[in-house]
This record gives structure tokens, sequence and C-alpha cells, in this order.
């Protein structure tokens, strides 16, 4: 079904009735494969996605077409594919389809929107933040280990590398870190600076512990 957003973009969506779902986050899940056509307000242009998911490397679009309306000048042009943001497109289009997990359960398995009671999926599935819900503190001392892997190597964005690592959204990613800053898993900011104020020490990424000064 088409969706209109703020900026009336419409995404429509067809997920395949054989695709399995597939954790991209601790709370949400999205097809392991499905197509979207994403219309633009006011352009005689629309795109085509194939978008298929796995579970090491995350959303992937393997497949784009773009197709011009026959009644409008122009057609396909340098400039049209320029314009056209990869990361924005499959952004739009997982909104589309990501869904809330609705059952976690022991073992790893998880069940998804629409799943009879008997149905369950395997899964690594940490209960993770969410509207109502506090952080699991196991998922915010994954985060403090992706980001300081980054800091460690060099990165000035270890955010980024948090958002990659777990698939998530960039504000998600920078809602998680300041959750682990919260909790005392993370030092505080360094002002513009990332990384940590104080040093916790290697490895130590227990919550609540004093530091020592």
């Amino acid at each position: 079904m088409p969706t209109t957003r703020d900026s009336d973009v419409e995404v429509q969506v067809v997920v395949d009735g054989r695709a399995g779902v597939i954790a991209t986050s601790p709370t949400t899940v999205v097809p392991n494969r499905f197509e979207a056509t994403i219309m633009f307000p006011g352009k005689p242009h629309r795109v085509w996605l194939d978008i298929r998911t796995d579970p090491k490397t995350g959303p992937v679009i393997y497949e784009i077409r773009v197709q011009h309306s026959l009644t409008a000048p122009g057609g396909i042009t340098t400039g049209l594919l320029h314009s056209l943001k990869l990361r924005e497109l499959r952004r739009l289009a997982l909104e589309e389809v990501t869904k809330e997990i609705t059952t976690v359960l022991p073992a790893g398995y998880f069940r998804a929107p629409g799943d009879a009671p008997g149905v369950a999926h395997f899964g690594s599935v940490v209960r993770g933040p969410g509207r109502g819900r506090p952080m699991d503190d196991e998922h915010l001392r994954r985060v403090a280990v992706v980001y300081r892997e980054a800091i460690a190597v060099g990165s000035r964005a270890p955010v980024e590398a948090v958002r990659k690592a777990l698939h998530a959204s960039r504000s998600t990613a920078g809602r998680w870190v300041v959750q682990a800053r919260k909790a005392g898993i993370l030092g505080p900011a360094r002002g513009p600076i990332a990384g940590e104020a104080e040093d916790r020490g290697e490895g130590d990424t227990s919550p609540g512990k004093k530091r020592t000064p």
C-alpha cells in the first residue's frame, strides 16, 4: 500500500509470500526479500528496488530500476541518476516494511507480527530500547564495545560504526550511545570530540561501577 510521508514521497512494497524475516535491531524485523517502488512528488519518474536482508550484512539493494513517464520530456538523464541517493531510497523502503518484534522467546527465537501462535523464527535478538521500555544492559555493552573499537582504530565517527554494526539508523545509534553513557557503561562525552572523558579501564563495561580518580 502507498504511504504518504512529510515530503509526499509514496512507497509501495511487495513482500514475497515465501520470504522469511530477519531481526535488524534488538526490537525490529524486516522481510529477508522484498520489492519497493518509490514515487516522488511532482516528478515524472519512479524507482524500483529489490532489497534482500542478510543477518551479517543487513539490508542490501540488489537491483534498481528507474522508470520515466512516457508522456514527459527528458527521459533518464545523468543528472537524474546522480540525484538518486541509494541510502535514502533504502531507508524509505525499510521504514515501510520494518515491524516491531511481537514476542522474544527463549533460546534466541522470536515471533514476528502476523505469525501464528505456533510459529517462531531463530535470530540473534536482544531485548533493547523501545517506546516505554528501558534499555537492555547486554545491548548497551555491545554498543560500548563497538564504540570503543571504532575509537581504538582512529575513527572520528564511532556512532556511525555502531549504526553499521548493529544495523540501526543514525539517530537510533546515537540514542543507544547516550543511554550507554547514562548507564555508566560508557564514560561521559568529551564535548565535540568523540570518545570518553574518563578511562574506565580496558574491558570494563559493567554498569554502575564507580570510577577511580
